[in-house]
């Protein structure tokens, strides 16, 4: 057998060195092909697929007239050195995706709209860690006040679009290409897709250590009860398991806003940690209310 290497030489301070990575062969027919046909229809070559009640799978395509560049772009912002070593068409992106962001996982997918683009990318910036669903405000407040506004698209700068009506975020790899998730729907599946330009987005580049290293000792205890519930929601749309709970747990959390409200603080850093917590709340009480009808959606760019 005749093998395919491809090696791209990066240095980037986000990881301490280079490290190998082999992308093994995806065989196609095992999509549906209601699922093919959707890709043939979109706008843009969305290089990922969902498999029924399975995972999320994220493809390299070989034979895109930008794959090269692609492929390039990916191993320069993950400081991986990627190989192929079949002779194919299309192979799985998953093993990249999931070790550059350790916080997505594309093993399973949820039984109920609510993973969305705005999550994603608090995902990929490092703010949040754990998949679930985000709502406008809760990434505005982090833009706020840990990005700082850029001009141009480049590897990790994170766009959102002007438009009040509809909003959607993603993360830049390169100048040419972006990560994002273009629904909330349980049906969308997280993609590498090309951009021909960033206009109607506005940029940021963030630090999500200045987050991090904020700490309040008075809001400890809250912060501690937010993430417990915040994982029995991120599980739960996945397995339903508990689902006794569900109720008792968007109570709890109506609660817990309603003393957060009320405490009022000096320091700066309890401030932020305060705001931060709501904007969590807030974003799981829509996931929560949106459970009966799965409404909640989250735009994205082209047609899907």
């Amino acid at each position: 057998m005749n093998y395919i290497f491809l090696f791209f030489a990066v240095t980037l301070p986000l990881h301490a060195s280079t490290k190998v990575i082999k992308l093994e062969e995806f065989n196609t027919s095992k999509l549906s092909i209601s699922d093919r046909f959707k890709d043939y229809m979109s706008d843009y070559t969305t290089r990922s697929y969902k498999l029924p009640f399975s995972s999320y799978q994220i493809i390299y395509d070989s034979n895109e007239s930008d794959s090269e560049n692609f492929l390039k772009d990916l191993s320069k912002y993950t400081n991986l050195e990627i190989r192929t070593n079949y002779q194919a068409d299309t192979y799985n992106l998953n093993p990249v995706v999931e070790k550059v962001f350790p916080s997505i996982s594309l093993s399973k997918t949820p039984v109920y709209h609510s993973y969305n683009c705005h999550n994603t990318t608090l995902l990929t910036q490092g703010f949040l860690n754990r998949q679930s669903y985000s709502t406008k405000e809760e990434i505005e407040f982090y833009l706020k006040n840990f990005c700082d506004r850029v001009h141009e698209l480049d590897a990790n700068v994170v766009g959102i679009n002007k438009s009040t009506m509809l909003s959607h975020s993603f993360t830049a790899i390169s100048k040419n290409f972006i990560f994002d998730k273009p629904k909330n729907s349980a049906l969308s599946p997280y993609r590498f897709v090309p951009i021909h330009s960033s206009e109607g987005f506005r940029l940021y580049s963030c630090d999500s250590k200045k987050f991090h290293q904020l700490k309040c000792q008075k809001t400890k205890e809250l912060e501690n009860e937010i993430q417990a519930i915040d994982t029995y929601f991120s599980n739960y749309v996945v397995d339903l398991q508990n689902d006794h709970r569900k109720v008792s747990k968007f109570k709890r959390l109506s609660k817990i806003e309603t003393d957060l409200s009320r405490m009022m603080y000096t320091n700066k850093s309890c401030s932020l940690i305060k705001q931060s917590l709501l904007e969590r709340i807030n974003s799981l009480k829509s996931m929560y209310e949106a459970f009966p009808t799965s409404n909640i959606y989250g735009g994205g760019i082209g047609k899907h």
